[in-house]
C-alpha cells in the first residue's frame, strides 16, 4: 500500500477569525486563565443596589426597610431583596454599553430613590478617590452608572449638610454618541437635584458630546481637571457572547481599531488633566 502523509494546517491566531480567532486570541494572552475567565462571560451580571444619596432622610429609611439593604463594602452600595410586590414594569429602564449594564429605577415623585448597577462599575468609579471641590471629567460617561456615583461622591455630602448652601465642584459627563447624551442627560435629571444641574451661575453637572479623538474640544472648555474618568470603548466580550452572530464576524482587526482608537483618547485625555491630578483608565 502507499503511505500517505496528512499535514495539518492551522492559521496563526493574528489571521484567525471568527469564534476560533477570538477564542485563539484570547488564549495567547491570558494562558490558562482564559477558561476560567470565558465561564465568567457566561455568568449573568449580578447587581448592587446603589442608594440615591440625594433623598430625604425618611425616603432613605423607607427604601432601608422596602428592600432589606444589607451593607457592602462599597460605600453607598448594598445587597438587597426585590420587595414581594417586584417593580413597576413601567418605572424600569435597562441599558447597557459596552461592559457596563444599569437598571435604572424612574421617579413616581421626586427623585429615582436608586439604581442598579454591577460592582464592577462602582469600583471604578470610587477608584477614582472624586472628593467635593474636584473638578471631574466622565470621557465616556453613558449609560450612566458612574457618572451617577461620580456625582454622588463629589456633591452628596456637601448637599446632606446643607442643600441650600453654596456647591463646590463640578462633574463634566461626555459621549459622543448624541443619542446616548440626550438618554444620560435624561437620567441625571431623574437622580440629582435639579440645583445641580440648573444653577443660576451655571451647572455644577454638564454635558458634553465632544469627540475624545480630536485634541481640541468642548471637554477643554470646562478643564483642566482634577480627576478624569476614562471607561473606553473596548470589543465587549459579553456583549460578543450574547450578540447574535456578532462573534462570527470577530477579526484581530477589530481589536486593532479599538485599541488606536483607545490609545488616542487616552492621550488626548492627559492633555486636559492638570499637573498632580489623576486619570483612570480602564
Amino acid at each position: 500500500g502507499s503511505l500517505k502523509l496528512w499535514i495539518a494546517l492551522r492559521a496563526p491566531f493574528w489571521m484567525a477569525r471568527g469564534k476560533d480567532g477570538w477564542h485563539q486570541e484570547h488564549e495567547a494572552n491570558f494562558g490558562e486563565r482564559w477558561v476560567t475567565l470565558h465561564k465568567a462571560l457566561h455568568r449573568d451580571v449580578e447587581f448592587l443596589l446603589y442608594a440615591n444619596p440625594f433623598l430625604p432622610v425618611q425616603a432613605g429609611q423607607n427604601l432601608q426597610q422596602k428592600f432589606c439593604l444589607e451593607d457592602t463594602p462599597l460605600p453607598g452600595s448594598y445587597c438587597f431583596e426585590v420587595p414581594e410586590e417586584g417593580f413597576a414594569r413601567r418605572h424600569v429602564s435597562s441599558t447597557e454599553k459596552g461592559d457596563e449594564g444599569v437598571i435604572y429605577v424612574e421617579p413616581q415623585s421626586g427623585l429615582s430613590p436608586f439604581f442598579l448597577v454591577d460592582g464592577a462599575s462602582i469600583i471604578v468609579a470610587l477608584a477614582l478617590g472624586a472628593e467635593e471641590g474636584d473638578r471631574v471629567l466622565d470621557v465616556s460617561a453613558a449609560p450612566g452608572g458612574k457618572a451617577l456615583i461620580l456625582a454622588s461622591e463629589i456633591f452628596a455630602r456637601s448637599w446632606q449638610r446643607d442643600p441650600h448652601a453654596e456647591l463646590r465642584g463640578k462633574l463634566v459627563c461626555n459621549d459622543v454618541s448624541k443619542a446616548d447624551a440626550a438618554e444620560l442627560r435624561r437620567t441625571l435629571r431623574d437622580f440629582l437635584p435639579v440645583e445641580l444641574l440648573e444653577p443660576s451661575n451655571g451647572p455644577r453637572v454638564a454635558m458634553t458630546t465632544a469627540d475624545p479623538g480630536t485634541p481640541s474640544n468642548t471637554m477643554e472648555r470646562h478643564g483642566p481637571y482634577d480627576r478624569i474618568l476614562l471607561d473606553a470603548p473596548c470589543t465587549a466580550d459579553r456583549q460578543l457572547l450574547r450578540q447574535e452572530g456578532k462573534l462570527e464576524r470577530w477579526s484581530r482587526g477589530t481589536n486593532k481599531v479599538s485599541s488606536d482608537r483607545q490609545l488616542k483618547w487616552l492621550r488626548n485625555a492627559l492633555w486636559l488633566l492638570r499637573e498632580g491630578g489623576l486619570l483612570v483608565y480602564c
